[in-house]
């Protein structure tokens, strides 16, 4: 432990009255240095007993008496401690040593009233810096205890203080940074840390904390920053991982996956690394990868909630959906826990949903609003299940009762408003009410402060309806509010293209690949578009090669990649990728009519036969139409060969 440093024999001559009784100094200081001999060794018994010796040869000496108070409180004497520092305060009233030490005595002291000891703690604290008000360690434990008695205030001003005379002290500031976050005030403790870093950049506690408030407040690219200085001077493996799921929020999945793996091979066995290792294989597109890294966890605990809930859904995204249903009732059946059962019946429901099992998705999204009647996301979902499962009224009476529900408040009160409000618009539009479908988006457009949503979604109504001329002007009005979106200029696109306006259409997706070069989605429908009309296949295929790369289990750029295929009479490599695309968007009638069209070809008719059935069944409108042509041709020509 740290001892006063004191000049014993000029604090011996300066004490008491010196004329009253003549102290025997020398033998005084012999036998205090014998006490300080022993105590270094740490035998308290016999540095007592030299004390003991020495006080009386030098009777009124305060100094001498804090000492044999440090001493015994460091052999555990606690009382005797105290009585000599009071002792040493009548000897030297403005002394602030007894003070201090008393201070730090009481502050240790473990009591049935902690709170009270607590209390003479900060009351000798607060008198040693009323005698010294510099004394730098006095402030430093003030303020730390204020802190601990919840006096958030009197911490940060008293802090503030210390940091003033020892501004390189690292810890002071994180005391500081807490009591602000407990004050609410957020952005100061995020200063006071920052301070802190101007004197040491490898303090982890101080670094930890920063990153988090940084994260708190939305700053997610100065955490990121932050993190990535640190590991230039250490090697933390927390931080890294910090990091890791950083970057993979910032969509960052490169950077993220070669940190992650970089800890799963240091923690193998750490599931919360391999999940996300994992998360960051899947945002990359690498859902095959992200399946084998949970799989090899999964070894050392087999029945891992997370973790089977994790495969699941990468088996899903794989196009094992039999599967991955049949993992999800198995995780359902082991769940004891209502949240966790929760959570399997919403990606349950979702996954029927996607496998066109509608009562069953709209039976498992009942009993999840029947637990939860007030989640409107889930209320939300039943009414698209609803309406996927020819329900349409029910459908369009849900989702009337929820935007009822929301309409009294802003936008930034009810932040679900805007997908109820689309999704009732839909629903109307899906029973033929467009006029009043569209009319509830306008009014809405007015009210709100940032309605881009509110623009896409009456534009695609209108598209959805082959009014493509409204849909032009709806997406226009929404480019003049919302001048660099790239969702309102991929609308744009999209609707020339409905209109036949091929050059404009090009025109409008190359320049949001000038800006991003890998846009998955603009070069799948540029590719396709050529590709369905013939033109430019080879080019066709360079765009649609390129999405497929970005994202290859993506079932309609598959379907693409098929079809361009197909089109330069590359027959082998268009059954390989349209059947893959099939496994993995099982439920898409183009895929279907492409598989019809491709075994219509190879003159496989029974085949094309099948796949024109399976799409006429799943197409709408015009599309089956279309379908239902091909279908009813190939029917003749078989008939016509028997």
């Amino acid at each position: 432990m740290k001892r006063l440093a004191v000049l014993i024999l000029f604090t011996f001559l300066g004490s008491g009255n010196f004329f009253a009784q003549t102290p025997d100094l020398a033998g005084s200081y012999y036998h205090f240095s014998l006490a300080k001999m022993h105590e270094s060794r740490q035998e308290y018994r016999e540095a007592i007993s030299e004390f003991e010796k020495a006080i009386p040869l030098d009777p009124t000496s305060g100094a001498l008496r804090v000492e044999f108070a440090e001493t015994l409180w460091e052999a555990g004497e606690n009382k005797r401690a105290v009585e000599e520092c009071q002792e040493a305060i009548k000897l030297d009233p403005e002394s602030s040593a007894p003070h201090f030490l008393l201070g730090r005595i009481y502050s240790t002291l473990r009591t049935a009233d902690q709170a009270q000891a607590l209390d003479q703690a900060i009351e000798e604290f607060e008198r040693t810096i009323e005698l010294e008000p510099d004394h730098s360690q006095a402030l430093y434990d003030l303020g730390r205890l204020h802190l601990a008695k919840k006096n958030y205030q009197k911490a940060v001003d008293i802090l503030d203080r210390f940091s003033q005379l020892q501004p390189w002290i690292s810890q002071a500031y994180l005391l500081k940074a807490r009591a602000h976050i407990e004050l609410n005030e957020i952005q100061e403790a995020i200063e006071s840390l920052e301070r802190s870093f101007a004197y040491d950049e490898t303090n982890l506690e101080n670094l930890k904390l920063l990153g988090n408030l940084y994260e708190q407040a939305g700053q997610r690219e100065k955490a990121s920053e932050l993190y990535s200085r640190s590991l230039d001077n250490m090697t933390d493996p927390d931080i890294r991982f910090r990091l890791a799921l950083l970057l993979t929020d910032q969509n960052q999945f490169v950077e993220a996956v070669s940190i992650l793996q970089e800890l799963v091979t240091a923690f193998p066995k750490n599931v919360r690394i391999n999940i996300s290792l994992a998360r960051a294989l899947r945002g990359n597109n690498k859902h095959a990868e992200a399946a084998e890294v949970i799989k090899k966890a999964l070894q050392d605990d087999p029945n891992h909630y997370r973790l089977n809930f994790e495969l699941a859904e990468l088996l899903a995204l794989l196009g094992e959906r039999q599967e991955a249903i049949e993992r999800f009732l198995h995780l359902r059946d082991m769940s004891e826990s209502n949240q966790r059962i929760n959570a399997i019946d919403i990606s349950l429901a979702l996954l029927y949903q996607r496998t066109r099992q509608f009562d069953k998705a709209v039976e498992l999204f009942q009993a999840v609003v029947r637990k939860s009647p007030d989640d409107e996301i889930s209320r939300l979902r039943l009414a698209y299940a609803l309406k996927d499962a020819g329900r349409l009224q029910e459908a369009l009476s849900l989702s009337e009762q929820l935007l009822k529900g929301s309409i009294a408040h802003t936008y930034e009160e009810q932040p679900n408003k805007t997908y109820l409000v689309v999704a009732h618009a839909q629903m109307l539009s899906a029973d033929n009410q467009l006029e009043k479908a569209v009319t509830l988006l306008n009014n809405q457009i007015a009210e709100s402060s940032s309605p881009e949503e509110l623009y896409l979604a009456a534009s695609q109504l209108y598209v959805d309806h082959e009014n493509h001329k409204e849909a032009e002007r709806m997406i226009r009005e929404g480019m003049f509010r919302f001048p660099d979106s790239e969702k309102m200029r991929f609308q744009l696109g999209a609707v020339y293209e409905g209109q036949g306006k091929l050059e404009e259409t090009e025109a409008v997706f190359q320049g949001i690949l000038k800006s991003h070069p890998q846009h998955a989605g603009v070069l799948n429908y540029l590719g396709y578009m050529l590709a369905d009309r013939g033109l430019r296949l080879l080019e066709s295929l360079d765009y649609i090669s390129k999405a497929v790369e970005i994202e290859p289990h993506n079932g309609a750029y598959l379907d693409s990649l098929g079809w361009v295929y197909f089109k330069l009479n590359q027959l082998e490599l268009a059954e390989t990728n349209l059947l893959l695309a099939l496994r993995l968007s099982d439920s898409d009638p183009t895929i279907y009519e492409h598989l019809g069209d491709l075994y219509s070809k190879l003159k496989q008719y029974d085949r094309a036969r099948t796949y024109y059935r399976h799409s006429v069944s799943l197409a709408e409108n015009e599309e089956q139409e279309k379908v239902q042509k091909k279908l009813t041709d190939l029917e003749l020509l078989l008939g016509n060969k028997l």
